[in-house]
Protein backbone atom coordinates (compact mmCIF):
# COMPACT_ATOMS: atom_id res chain seq x y z
CA UNK A 1 0.00 0.00 0.00
CA UNK A 2 1.44 3.02 -1.05
CA UNK A 3 -0.66 5.46 1.07
CA UNK A 4 1.28 3.64 4.20
CA UNK A 5 4.59 5.09 5.48
CA UNK A 6 5.47 1.44 6.58
CA UNK A 7 7.75 -1.34 5.14
CA UNK A 8 9.16 -4.54 4.84
CA UNK A 9 12.97 -4.61 5.59
CA UNK A 10 13.65 -7.46 3.24
CA UNK A 11 12.04 -5.68 0.43
CA UNK A 12 14.35 -2.71 0.43
CA UNK A 13 17.69 -2.79 -1.51
CA UNK A 14 18.33 1.19 -2.13
CA UNK A 15 17.89 4.47 0.31
CA UNK A 16 19.31 7.74 1.34
CA UNK A 17 20.78 9.17 4.70
CA UNK A 18 18.95 12.73 4.37
CA UNK A 19 19.40 15.73 7.08
CA UNK A 20 16.92 18.34 7.70
CA UNK A 21 17.93 21.43 9.63
CA UNK A 22 17.01 24.63 10.36
CA UNK A 23 13.97 24.41 7.39
CA UNK A 24 16.75 22.94 4.96
CA UNK A 25 16.98 19.49 3.46
CA UNK A 26 20.35 18.11 3.20
CA UNK A 27 21.13 15.50 0.58
CA UNK A 28 24.16 13.37 1.64
CA UNK A 29 24.85 9.69 1.29
CA UNK A 30 23.17 6.94 -1.00
CA UNK A 31 23.39 3.19 -1.47
CA UNK A 32 22.09 0.15 -2.68
CA UNK A 33 22.34 -3.57 -2.35
CA UNK A 34 24.55 -5.49 -4.73
CA UNK A 35 22.09 -6.72 -8.08
CA UNK A 36 19.79 -4.42 -8.27
CA UNK A 37 20.51 -2.65 -11.59
CA UNK A 38 17.21 -0.24 -12.08
CA UNK A 39 16.91 2.53 -13.91
CA UNK A 40 17.18 6.31 -12.66
CA UNK A 41 17.10 4.54 -8.83
CA UNK A 42 19.77 6.92 -8.37
CA UNK A 43 17.62 9.54 -9.29
CA UNK A 44 14.67 8.47 -7.62
CA UNK A 45 16.10 7.77 -4.64
CA UNK A 46 18.25 11.11 -4.17
CA UNK A 47 16.31 13.63 -6.25
CA UNK A 48 12.63 12.65 -6.98
CA UNK A 49 11.50 11.42 -3.74
CA UNK A 50 13.44 13.91 -1.67
CA UNK A 51 12.13 16.87 -3.98
CA UNK A 52 8.26 15.43 -3.28
CA UNK A 53 8.97 14.97 0.32
CA UNK A 54 10.19 18.64 0.57
CA UNK A 55 6.84 19.76 -1.32
CA UNK A 56 4.97 17.65 0.79
CA UNK A 57 6.29 19.15 4.23
CA UNK A 58 6.65 22.53 3.21
CA UNK A 59 10.58 22.47 2.92
CA UNK A 60 11.57 25.55 0.36
CA UNK A 61 15.00 24.06 0.34
CA UNK A 62 17.23 21.46 -0.77
CA UNK A 63 20.87 20.70 -0.72
CA UNK A 64 21.28 17.79 -2.98
CA UNK A 65 24.61 17.46 -1.61
CA UNK A 66 28.59 17.73 -2.86
CA UNK A 67 29.85 15.19 -5.98
CA UNK A 68 28.25 14.55 -8.96
CA UNK A 69 28.17 16.43 -12.18
CA UNK A 70 26.52 18.60 -14.91
CA UNK A 71 23.29 16.27 -14.20
CA UNK A 72 22.77 18.60 -10.94
CA UNK A 73 22.96 21.78 -12.74
CA UNK A 74 20.35 20.67 -15.55
CA UNK A 75 18.24 19.82 -12.94
CA UNK A 76 18.21 23.24 -11.39
CA UNK A 77 20.69 22.52 -8.49
CA UNK A 78 23.52 25.40 -8.60
CA UNK A 79 26.79 25.26 -6.58
CA UNK A 80 26.17 27.19 -3.49
CA UNK A 81 28.97 27.09 -0.19
CA UNK A 82 27.82 25.33 2.72
CA UNK A 83 29.83 25.10 5.90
Amino acid sequence: DSSSDEFCADKVFAGTFNIIKDGVFYGRYWGCLPGHDVKFLHFETCYWSAIEYCIDHGIQRMEPGAGGGDYKWARGFDPTLIH
